[in-house]
């Protein structure tokens, strides 16, 4: 903030273009623009520096517990409404002084050289437009989604900030080449040479505080996921990694994710479509219905798609006294039965399982990570490479 206050008020004593440009009008400018430079830098660094000291303080005591409070109050939903609320109040009234001036004044620009009219009054009010949306937006994205985590919210609207503001900047510079043949427009004259000066400051602040922690963070998570994902592949690959796993997940009360994954892929793999409709009957009856007894807890709209198209055919049915855990999976279940031949349309639902299965697999990997850091895991896992290593596998 400094370092852009000083860029500024120094071009404030030079002739920018072929127009003088007095001190005080820059001063104005400047004025303008700050609740959309400072209020959200001064939540950034808030919300920055209180991930480092939250991830410091924690389990050290009452007085560390007090300062995580306040730090939390800080980065909360309630702060980050009063500064966006805050922004818009001031952005309304520097530009609703802007207008009165105008109009009430001599009907000229704080310049005393654009005339008022039409296509000046457009675009100042275009111009305020583009410095209050990101705000009313946030705000508004706020209200919707007010239960959210905090960490993530913060992203998200910084993010959707971020993506605003560069659009503002393209609008500044389009209509900072727009001139008349005999009169600057005031968005031009004022806003815009304003803009090419300070932008850039604005664009690194952005780019450092901004940009690089939300690409760093997308690019960490999503390969920590690949990972994962890779991890899922080896240890449904083993047999001994594989019935660890589920021994694990029956303890974490989730026995359905990893029975239902595997089931899933089997189903890719059969080719009859009159088989896959079959057993898609016996995967809905045993993870999907309401109340089966492995029912899913992933309630998407690609598992209420297949509950949708399943429902409204005859299922098979199911002693509700067998255990879910132990059993034999749908597909087993599915090839015990005797197929009923039919004539009726039968559903492909290859790709909405395929869908469900990416899902079921995303929340497995949460589960491969808990895993990993187990006994039962890291024993296994050297009895797989002694394996390997001795030439049995």
């Amino acid at each position: 903030m400094l370092g852009e206050a000083i860029v500024t008020l120094t071009f404030t004593r030079i002739s920018v273009g072929r127009h003088e440009y007095p001190c005080f009008l820059f001063i104005f400018s400047f004025y303008v623009p700050i609740p959309m430079v400072f209020f959200p830098l001064l939540w950034r660094s808030t919300t920055y520096i209180a991930v480092c000291m939250i991830s410091r303080i924690k389990g050290l005591g009452v007085e560390a517990e007090n300062k995580l409070k306040i730090i939390k109050a800080v980065v909360s939903f309630k702060a980050a409404l009063l500064v966006v609320t805050i922004m818009i109040i001031v952005h309304a009234v520097v530009y609703g002084s802007v207008l009165l001036y105008m109009h009430y004044g001599n009907k000229t620009d704080l310049m005393g050289r654009c005339s008022y009219g039409i296509l000046n009054t457009v675009l100042i009010i275009v111009q305020a437009v583009c410095y209050v949306l990101p705000c009313s937006l946030a705000l508004l994205y706020m209200f919707i989604n007010k239960n959210t985590k905090d960490r993530f919210f913060i992203k998200i609207e910084l993010l959707l900030s971020m993506i605003i503001l560069s659009a503002t900047i393209a609008l500044l510079v389009i209509f900072g080449q727009i001139r008349d043949t005999s009169e600057a427009l005031i968005i031009a004259d004022l806003y815009v040479t304003y803009a090419y000066v300070i932008i850039p400051g604005i664009i690194a602040n952005d780019v450092l505080c901004v940009w690089i922690p939300i690409l760093l963070s997308f690019q960490r998570n999503n390969s920590h996921k690949e990972a994962a994902i890779s991890t899922l592949e080896l240890i449904m690959k083993d047999q001994n990694l594989k019935e660890a796993f589920k021994s694990f997940l029956i303890e974490s009360f989730v026995p359905e994710l990893v029975f239902f994954y595997e089931d899933c892929k089997s189903y890719d793999k059969i080719e009859s479509s009159h088989v896959r409709f079959h057993v898609a009957l016996h995967m809905y009856k045993r993870y999907l219905e309401k109340n089966s007894p492995m029912e899913l807890n992933i309630n998407t709209s690609v598992i209420r798609s297949v509950r949708r198209v399943l429902r409204k055919y005859k299922t098979p049915s199911m002693d509700p006294t067998t255990p879910a855990v132990g059993t034999p999976t749908a597909i087993d279940l599915a090839f015990a039965v005797e197929m009923e031949e039919t004539e009726i349309e039968r559903p492909d639902l290859v790709g909405l399982f395929k869908e469900a299965k990416m899902l079921c697999e995303f929340d497995l990997t949460t589960h491969v990570n808990r895993f990993m850091d187990t006994k039962e895991y890291k024993v296994k896992k050297d009895e797989v490479k002694l394996e390997e290593a001795a030439g049995i596998v």
